[in-house]
C-alpha cells in the first residue's frame, strides 16, 4: 500500500510538472507600456502642468501629458520621446506646449501628437507611422508642419516668420487656415512669413550646417538604433521556440489553451503578442540562413490571412496581426534588394496591404508607405551609383502614384476630412520626394566616379546652375517653387576623417555597415558616410557595396574610406577579418515557362541553390518537388497544370552536406 501511494504521488508530480511546463510554453511576460517621457540633456529645463499653473523644475525621466508646457533657458536642452515612435528636441531658449499626446494599440498602433512651438527651435525625428489615423505635427502661430515619418528642424523667429529644414523624407506645411502651402522635401530649407506664406526655398548647404544640425543628425541615428534594439529585445523577450524547433507544434497548442482561457483586453493583448513572436521567429530564421523554412512558414501565414472571414467576424484577428506587423515592419524596413531579408520585407508589406484591403482609405495609405520604401531604396541605389536600379525604382513610384490618384478619385469625396487630408498630404509628400530623388539621380549621373558633393544634409547634392529641371512630369510644381542654388566653396571642412565598422569580424555572407565621420578643428564629429567612397584591398575575401561590406572568403583585408574635402583628399583605413564557411541559404524554384501557364500544359521546373556568398548552383536533378496546395501534378521534374484555372503552391527540397533546404513557389494556371 505504501509503495502504491508513493507511485501515485510520483505520477501526480510528473503530471503537475508536465502541465506546468506545457502551460509555460504559452506564457508571455508583461510588456512595459509606452509613454511620453522627458530627458534633460543640460540643466535649465522647466515644466508647467497646466496653462494656469506656475513653472517648476523638470526632472529627467518624468512623463509628459497633454496640456503640459516645457521650456529651456539659455543653457537648457531637452528631448521628449513620444511612445517610442518619435522625439522632439528643444534647443536653448525654447518653449513648447504639448497640445495632444496619445497612443493606443489600434490597427497598426495609433499615435497622435501635436506640439506648439511658442518660441525658439525644435528638431523632430519621427518613425514611419503605419496607421492612417496617426499624426505628428509641430505648429507655430502661422504654420503647421505635419509628418508621418521624417526628421526636420523648425524655428520660430522674432518677427513671427518660421524656417523649416528637412533632413529626411518630406514635410507637409499648411497655414493655420488649413490651406496647403507646400511639401518640403529632404535637403531643403524653406522660409514662411508671419502669414504662413512660403517666401523662399533653397538647398541645404554648408552655410546651413551648424552644431545644432550636426548634433541632431547624430541623435537621429542613435534614436533609430536604440529603438531597433528596444524593439528587438522586446520581441526576443516574448520567447517561445521557432518553427525550426521540435517544440513548435506543442507551443502553438499551449497558446490556444491560453487564448481559450483569456478574456477581453487580456485575450486581445495575448493574441497580438503571439502573432508578433511568431513573425519575429521568421526574421530569426532568415538571419540564420534558413530562408526556405521562413518562406514556407510565411506562406502558411499568408494563407491563414486569406482564409479569415470577411466583416466583423475576422476583424479581431486582423487587428492582432496588424499590431504585430507594425512592430516587425520597423526591423525590416531598411533591407535593400540585395539583402536576404528583402523578400521578407516585401511579404510584410504585402501582408500589411492585405489586412487593410477592407478599408479603402487605409489600403491606399499603406500602398503609399510602400512607395516611400521604394524611394528609400532608390536613395541607397543612387548613393551606391546603381543608377539603373534607382531609375527603375523611381519610374515604379511614379506609375504607382498615378494609379493611386486614379483609383482613389471616386472615393475621396466621401471620405471624412481627416482621412482625406492624410491621403492628400502623403501624396504631396511623395511628389516632393520623387522630384528631389530625380534631381539627385540626374546630378549623380553627371558626377565622375568618386566625385563628391558639398552638401551637408544626408544624401543631398547641391545642383549646378540650370540643374533644377528633373524628369518628373507628374511631380508637384510646389516642390520646386522658390529654389535658389546654394553657393559653395573649396575650403576644407575637416582636419581629418575616421572610419568605423559595426564589427571588424564578419561571417561569410554577412553584411556589416561602414560609417565615416569628419572631424572638425574643435574635435566635433559629423557623419559623412553618404559622401564617402569605400574600397577594400582584397576584393576576393569581401565585397564593398556603398557603406557596407560583405564577407566572401576567409581572410584579412583593409577597407579604405576616401572623402573629397573641398579639394583635399582625406583617407582613413580599418581592418576587417572574414571568418566562417560557405553554406546554402536559399533554394530558388522556377517554372521554365514562367509563373503563369495555361491549363493542361506542362512546364519543366528548376531549382537553384543560393549560397551566403550569393553564388548560385543548379540542383534541379537533386531536388524533390511537391504540390502543397492547388491542382496539377508533378512527374520527373515537370509540372502539368490541371484543366481548371487556379493557383498551385509547390515546395522543393534538396540536401546539401546533410542539411535539408526547402524552397517554395507559386504557379498561376489560367
Amino acid at each position: 500500500m505504501k509503495k502504491l501511494l508513493v507511485f501515485l504521488i510520483l505520477i501526480l508530480a510528473i503530471l503537475a510538472g508536465g502541465g506546468y511546463w506545457f502551460w509555460s510554453l504559452g506564457r508571455i511576460p508583461a510588456e512595459v507600456p509606452r509613454t511620453a517621457a522627458l530627458n534633460i540633456e543640460s540643466q535649465g529645463v522647466q515644466i508647467r502642468r497646466t496653462r494656469d499653473a506656475g513653472w517648476e523644475q523638470a526632472n529627467s525621466g518624468m512623463q509628459i501629458y497633454e496640456g503640459w508646457s516645457v521650456k529651456t533657458d539659455e543653457n537648457g536642452r531637452a528631448t521628449i520621446r513620444f511612445y517610442d515612435q518619435g522625439e522632439t528636441r528643444l534647443s536653448q531658449n525654447t518653449e513648447i506646449v504639448v497640445d495632444k499626446a496619445s497612443f493606443e494599440m489600434s490597427g497598426a498602433g495609433r499615435m497622435i501628437v501635436s506640439v506648439k512651438l511658442q518660441t525658439g527651435r525644435v528638431w523632430s525625428r519621427i518613425l514611419k507611422l503605419l496607421d492612417i489615423g496617426s499624426s505628428y505635427d509641430v505648429r507655430t502661430t502661422n504654420i503647421v508642419a505635419t509628418v508621418r515619418g521624417t526628421s526636420f528642424d523648425l524655428s520660430k523667429n522674432a518677427d513671427g516668420s518660421s524656417d523649416i529644414l528637412v533632413g529626411e523624407s518630406a514635410v507637409t506645411v499648411a497655414n493655420l487656415g488649413g490651406k496647403t502651402v507646400t511639401s518640403v522635401a529632404e535637403g531643403i530649407v524653406a522660409s514662411f512669413n508671419a502669414s504662413g506664406a512660403l517666401v523662399h526655398q533653397e538647398f541645404a548647404s554648408s552655410a546651413t550646417q551648424n552644431q545644432w544640425i550636426m548634433s541632431n543628425e547624430l541623435a537621429d541615428s542613435a534614436f533609430v538604433d536604440t529603438e531597433k534594439k528596444i524593439q528587438r529585445d522586446q520581441l526576443q523577450a516574448l520567447g517561445g521556440p521557432g518553427p525550426d524547433s521540435n517544440l513548435y507544434a506543442i507551443t502553438q497548442l499551449s497558446e490556444r489553451v491560453h487564448l481559450a482561457l483569456a478574456k477581453g483586453a487580456e485575450k486581445d493583448a495575448l493574441a497580438e503578442q503571439y502573432a508578433a513572436r511568431k513573425i519575429f521567429h521568421l526574421i530569426e530564421l532568415v538571419e540564420s540562413g534558413k530562408t526556405g523554412l521562413a518562406a514556407q512558414e510565411f506562406s502558411k501565414l499568408d494563407a491563414s490571412v486569406k482564409a479569415l472571414p470577411t466583416g466583423s467576424a475576422g476583424e479581431a484577428e486582423r487587428v492582432h496581426l496588424a499590431n504585430a506587423l507594425s512592430r516587425i515592419h520597423f526591423l525590416v524596413q531598411d533591407a535593400n534588394p540585395s539583402d536576404a531579408m528583402y523578400p521578407f520585407k516585401q511579404r510584410v508589406e504585402n501582408l500589411v496591404s492585405e489586412l487593410a484591403a477592407s478599408d479603402p482609405a487605409s489600403s491606399f495609405y499603406v500602398r503609399m508607405l510602400a512607395f516611400d520604401a521604394r524611394l528609400d531604396e532608390a536613395s541607397n541605389a543612387i548613393t551606391n551609383r546603381s543608377f539603373d536600379e534607382a531609375r527603375i525604382g523611381l519610374d515604379g513610384v511614379r506609375d504607382g502614384i498615378e494609379n493611386i490618384r486614379r483609383e482613389s478619385a471616386p472615393i475621396f469625396p466621401s471620405l471624412p476630412e481627416e482621412r482625406r487630408s492624410a491621403l492628400e498630404d502623403k501624396l504631396a509628400a511623395l511628389d516632393a520626394r520623387t522630384v528631389m530623388m530625380r534631381m539627385r539621380l540626374d546630378l549623380a549621373m553627371r558626377e565622375p566616379q568618386g566625385g563628391s558633393s558639398t552638401s551637408t544634409m544626408p544624401g543631398i547634392t547641391n545642383p549646378p546652375d540650370g540643374a533644377l529641371t528633373p524628369d518628373a512630369p507628374n511631380a508637384s510644381s510646389s516642390a520646386l517653387s522658390g529654389f535658389s542654388n546654394a553657393q559653395t566653396g573649396n575650403t576644407p571642412a575637416f582636419t581629418s576623417i575616421e572610419i568605423s565598422l559595426a564589427s571588424h569580424t564578419l561571417d561569410i555572407g554577412k553584411l556589416v555597415s561602414i560609417k565615416a565621420k569628419g572631424i572638425l578643428a574643435d574635435g566635433t564629429k559629423t557623419d559623412i558616410t553618404n559622401l564617402t567612397q569605400f574600397a577594400i584591398d582584397h576584393p576576393d575575401i569581401a565585397v564593398v557595396n556603398g557603406p557596407t561590406v560583405k564577407g566572401l572568403r576567409i581572410g584579412n583585408g583593409v577597407i579604405t574610406a576616401t572623402y573629397n574635402d573641398g579639394g583635399t583628399q582625406r583617407t582613413a583605413t580599418s581592418n576587417v577579418v572574414v571568418q566562417g564557411k560557405i553554406v546554402p541559404v536559399e533554394l530558388i524554384l522556377k517554372s521554365m515557362s514562367g509563373s503563369t501557364i495555361a491549363t493542361s500544359t506542362t512546364s519543366l521546373l528548376s531549382a537553384t541553390l543560393r549560397y551566403n556568398t550569393d553564388e548560385l548552383k543548379n540542383v534541379t536533378a537533386n531536388t524533390n518537388f511537391t504540390i502543397v496546395e492547388g491542382g496539377g501534378s508533378i512527374s520527373n521534374g515537370a509540372f502539368t497544370a490541371s484543366n481548371e484555372p487556379g493557383a498551385t503552391s509547390i515546395t522543393g527540397s534538396t540536401v546539401e552536406n546533410g542539411v535539408t533546404i526547402i524552397g517554395t513557389m507559386k504557379i498561376i494556371v489560367k
